[in-house]
């Protein structure tokens, strides 16, 4: 005798629909959190944008604080509006506490390897005259004025870094990688004399530097030329290293 059918339950009869499905595993709230932030920062790549923001959006247990405060702060330049949200966000991160017990907020060691992070591509000779300057207690609090200020340094010294080593490269019109050395001072002196009418702050100090007087450096280039006897030169690293000292001149101490 044939075995009765239990009834279907409504489980059964009810297929999972796509929209339950996305709800149940977090997907949907996962895709609408990434297409906002999409809109909000406004990416060169979106592409390459998406797959930072899906790696930082990693909340399992023990996941290291810093990498994803350190991907949140590099979703988008600096210069743009949306920067700002994801500084606030990234110190958010870095001051939850780890477990019920502990106190939320956020301790000089991980400020101070978080700028260490976002310094990663620079030389570590010239990281490390920038991170004395910003240096804190490692058991300090850290307010969030003194990390937006820390963050900002450190970013608009990646763009300098980047604006001193290009300098050198038009310099270098034999590209042999390295230019006559009064040629490079009469360069440097242009840069800072053009930094030495700014404020005493990063940004203002990359402003200048971006903006030296074209009619004031071609002057001095056509006085150098005009002299050169190319009797002793500067490296690159020379070169690039005398620019870093003159900026990291201009910023004050967070402490």
């Amino acid at each position: 005798m044939a075995e009765k059918r239990k009834p279907a339950s409504a489980e059964e009869k009810m297929p999972e629909s796509n929209r339950d499905f996305l709800e149940k595993t977090a997907v949907r709230g996962l895709l609408r959190g990434a297409i906002s932030k999409l809109i909000e920062n406004r990416p060169e790549d979106p592409i390459a944008f998406l797959a930072e923001y899906f790696d930082s959006a990693d909340n399992k247990p023990g996941s290291n604080k810093v990498a994803k405060a350190h991907q949140e702060l590099l979703l988008t330049h600096h210069s743009r509006p949306a920067f700002e949200s994801n500084m606030m966000l990234a110190y958010q991160i870095l001051s939850a506490p780890k477990n019920a017990k502990s106190k939320a907020g956020l301790k000089g060691d991980l400020f101070t390897e978080l700028l260490t992070k976002i310094l990663r591509e620079v030389p570590s000779e010239m990281s490390e005259l920038l991170l004395k300057k910003l240096l804190c207690y490692e058991n300090e609090v850290i307010p969030y004025d003194i990390f937006h200020s820390g963050v900002m340094t450190c970013f608009i010294f990646l763009d300098f870094y980047a604006e001193a080593d290009g300098l050198f490269t038009v310099l270098d019109t034999s590209h042999k990688k390295e230019v006559d050395k009064e040629l490079c001072d009469t360069v440097l002196n242009q840069l800072n004399s053009a930094m030495n009418v700014t404020k005493d702050d990063p940004k203002s100090v990359l402003e200048g530097a971006s903006k030296l007087r074209p009619d004031a450096l071609a002057i001095a280039l056509d006085n150098a030329f005009g002299s050169v006897v190319y009797d002793e030169t500067m490296a690159r690293e020379d070169f690039v290293s005398t620019a870093v000292v003159m900026f990291i001149a201009k910023v004050k101490p967070l402490r």
